[in-house]
């Protein structure tokens, strides 16, 4: 029996555990991967107060990591597979193991949604990455971004320095900041493409691959040829633990200040290692007052 459990050792969830290591109370922080969530995708994090030059998310992540040591803060490695509350307790199954607490965070982040295409499954982990921190070394490469938003505009910047870019915008709107598009615009690495759609993915002989794309101005089935194909469309909570349970009281135990959704989880397209960690600590401080007096009204 734990005080709380922590799914997830992103910003949030380590926020959370670092508030609540140094209340002494008792927890278990769960991760399925490594520390430090979606920050590790990122080339370049500059709206993280203390970083005056930005600072890299890989960078920042190695950061989270000695900071967890240096608190005694020991992830438990393993994907949880269900969280539950049954008579006034959460109660979580992981492969291995059974455990139980007074409080639970949800701090797991999002997932990428998938392109909708039908045979685009095959090449996951081979030329299709939606996630990008095992690539950041890769040089001489073509790159096939898919995506308008912040996340596909600072993948293409920060792969750009070393090999081709090609952003494929499936509308005319740019929907990142406007930072990131001046970036992109000013870099000779980076092709932009509008009204463009993906329409199919082929494999080649070699180990590229061959994606066919519509585009509107033209009329036309194009194709173009790529080492490296990252989806950037979305992103929707990883919720596939949470069982019905907890969504039918979801409400109450929020009110309660027994369950708390926080993070990437919770905060759609408000996806801010800043906000992340303001929401760990707002979470932990919550849970320790609710534990001390009962109080719930801040």
């Amino acid at each position: 029996m734990d005080d709380a459990i922590i799914i997830g050792c992103g910003p949030a969830g380590l926020s959370a555990a670092i508030q609540l290591k140094r209340y002494g109370c008792s927890f278990k922080v769960f991760e399925k991967n490594q520390i430090g969530g979606l920050a590790r995708n990122a080339n370049l994090i500059e709206n993280y107060p203390g970083f005056p030059q930005g600072i890299k998310g890989s960078e920042l992540t190695g950061l989270f990591a000695e900071q967890c040591r240096l608190n005694g803060i020991e992830p438990v490695y393993e994907e949880v597979r269900n969280l539950d509350y049954i008579d006034g307790l959460f109660y979580i199954k992981t492969k291995n193991s059974y455990f139980r607490s007074r409080y639970a965070v949800v701090a797991s982040g999002t997932e990428p949604k998938a392109l909708a295409l039908a045979n685009s499954e095959k090449f996951n982990g081979k030329n299709i990455f939606y996630d990008i921190y095992e690539l950041m070394g890769v040089r001489d490469k073509k790159i096939a971004i898919i995506g308008s938003g912040d996340a596909a505009f600072d993948y293409a910047v920060g792969f750009s320095a070393r090999n081709s870019v090609t952003i494929f915008n499936r509308s005319s709107r740019v929907k990142c900041i406007p930072l990131l598009w001046e970036r992109a615009k000013n870099s000779q690495n980076i092709v932009y493409l509008s009204k463009t759609s993906i329409t199919n993915i082929l494999e080649t002989q070699s180990d590229m691959v061959k994606l066919e794309y519509y585009s509107n101005d033209d009329k036309a089935i194009k194709e173009g040829f790529f080492d490296i194909i990252v989806p950037a469309i979305g992103r929707k909570p990883a919720d596939s633990f949470v069982s019905e349970r907890i969504y039918k009281n979801q409400n109450s135990l929020f009110k309660a200040h027994r369950l708390f959704f926080i993070g990437d989880f919770a905060n759609d397209i408000c996806r801010q290692v800043a906000i992340s960690a303001g929401d760990g600590i707002r979470a932990a401080m919550r849970i320790k007052c609710s534990m001390d007096r009962g109080v719930t009204d801040f």
